[in-house]
């Protein structure tokens, strides 16, 4: 038997303030943001509310409005809830998140520090901290707050492999090999931690164990588009070109829109001699990035095997103002018939 409407609009009428928040956020966390707005709004707007339970309806709020890519509006809900309530670690990630989507990394870097300062003992606001600074270019300062993380998480293997990675673009590839490996004993099953490992064996010349750690990061995950991009470029090196267009086939099948691996792929198919296609694909990464030399080289080599020699002399003539210095390519392009 099914309440009336008149019954349900009666008991919703006669809720609390405080219920209204409570189901305002059931309503959040649940993914939809409109109703928990109607309920938080109304609970809100009662001044006997505990700092408690408002700071829980603030950040409610405050994750409605994230949820409707609305991130700028949501930081104001969420500063008062850090504010009302420091110690509720949620609150501070999705400050951090507020700004991060509004495109104030800066902002967001202060957020997880003052978190860090009212959660000493937080392992997931130093570790966001890290990534921020990671992101924002702070390559060696996000070391700091990553290694906190994974002293005050040892076992998230989650947390190592983002050390692992920073240290990687740090330059210390022994010591992310180290953090790689710790990762993986503690889940075999992560596929982030065998491509940092993969990096960092490159990095210490050790190029097929490289290659197997990234192996096993696209068995774990097919679709790793970071492990199959650099298995390509493995394979490149090792002149084994075939290969190296069979896994940038795979790149751009997961990720369509990825440039540089198209720009790549045009490159392999030019050396496999599949000259139609790498014309193609090279034309459009110049168009991309006007500054990529080696694309206006071989569209040149290109035009010169069809005795384009207009088009050849244009885009060796790119190349050159680039790379004014490189002697194969003057030498191209001064070998070009007048």
């Amino acid at each position: 038997m099914t309440s009336s409407p008149v019954v349900v609009m009666a008991l919703i009428a006669a809720l609390t303030p405080a219920e209204r928040i409570d189901i305002g956020v059931a309503y959040a966390e649940r993914g939809d943001p409109k109703k928990a707005i109607k309920q938080l709004e109304t609970g809100l707007k009662d001044t006997s509310l505990t700092d408690d339970k408002r700071a829980k309806g603030e950040a409610a709020y405050g994750l409605c409005l994230l949820q409707l890519k609305r991130p700028q509006d949501a930081a104001p809900h969420l500063e008062d809830a850090v504010k009302l309530a420091p110690g509720q670690e949620k609150s501070w990630l999705l400050l951090g998140m507020a700004y991060d989507l509004d495109g104030a990394p800066q902002k967001s870097v202060e957020v997880y520090r003052r978190g860090m300062a009212a959660l000493p003992k937080s392992a997931t606001l130093p570790h966001e901290l890290g990534m921020s600074l990671l992101e924002a270019g702070a390559t060696k300062d996000s070391i700091a707050p990553l290694r906190t993380a994974t002293e005050r998480a040892p076992r998230n293997p989650d947390f190592l492999a983002d050390l692992a990675y920073a240290l990687i673009r740090a330059g210390d590839p022994k010591e992310a090999r180290e953090a790689a490996q710790l990762a993986i004993s503690r889940a075999p099953d992560n596929a982030n931690a065998y491509y940092t490992l993969g990096d960092a064996e490159a990095g210490l010349g050790r190029i097929k164990k490289a290659r197997g750690a990234y192996e096993q990061a696209i068995e774990i995950d097919p679709l790793h588009t970071p492990a199959l991009f650099h298995l390509a470029l493995l394979e490149a090196k090792a002149e084994q070109h075939s290969k190296a267009a069979k896994y940038l086939v795979r790149v751009i099948k997961a990720e369509p829109d990825h440039e540089k691996a198209k720009a790549f792929l045009g490159v392999e198919l030019a050396k496999l001699g599949q000259t139609k296609k790498a014309k193609g694909l090279l034309k459009k990464a110049v168009h991309t990035d006007p500054n990529f030399v080696r694309g206006h080289e071989l569209l040149g080599d290109i035009y010169v095997q069809e005795k384009d020699i207009k088009k050849a002399r244009v885009h060796y003539q790119k190349a050159v103002k680039l790379q004014p210095d490189n002697p194969d390519l003057k030498k191209k392009l001064e070998g070009l018939p007048r």
